[in-house]
């Protein structure tokens, strides 16, 4: 038989489990609260990136955008293989020559603009067309998507060009 003081103790702690029970059921609830909100963001973000790039290739010739995604690549290497740590630093050697970074691109793509000129008037010679151009790792395409990366690089440090000397940091 249980005495009394038994009794009181074994209803002490049932109170004192439930309580803990209680508390933990809150704080698990409130986790999954939590959870759920998380789970439920991070959906909502995936539609607005989704919806986003959807919108963004809604209009326009399709492989237009298959080619900017190819441009943003060849970018992506090429500025690793040139530039290293600092995005576009490779187009800063021109300055040590007086000319701002963004007029030595254009110069740059002044020669892109000689070899396409050149690779499409051999494209019509009989050699050419039996043996391929003596630069056989560039098509006159890899040569326009250089000139069409050139032309998004020259705007880019173009306006950093105009920025720094509107801002009076020169």
């Amino acid at each position: 038989m249980l005495s009394e003081e038994n009794i009181q103790k074994n209803k002490e702690e049932d109170i004192s489990s439930e309580m803990n029970n209680k508390k933990f059921n809150r704080h698990i609830r409130k986790f999954n609260e939590v959870l759920e909100y998380e789970i439920n963001n991070k959906k909502e973000e995936e539609k607005k990136a989704s919806s986003a790039s959807l919108n963004l290739r809604s209009g326009g010739h399709p492989m237009f955008y298959s080619l900017l995604t190819e441009m943003a690549e060849l970018h992506k290497r090429k500025d690793s293989d040139y530039a290293g740590s600092k995005p576009l630093s490779n187009f800063d050697a021109s300055e040590s020559f007086g000319i701002p970074a963004y007029k030595g691109v254009l110069i740059r793509m002044s020669d892109k603009w000689s070899r396409i000129t050149t690779l499409l008037k051999n494209e019509n010679l009989m050699d050419y067309q039996a043996n391929g151009p003596l630069v056989q790792d560039e098509t006159i395409e890899d040569t326009l998507m250089d000139l069409a990366v050139y032309s998004l690089i020259t705007i880019i440090l173009r306006k950093e060009f105009k920025e720094f000397y509107d801002d009076g940091k020169a």
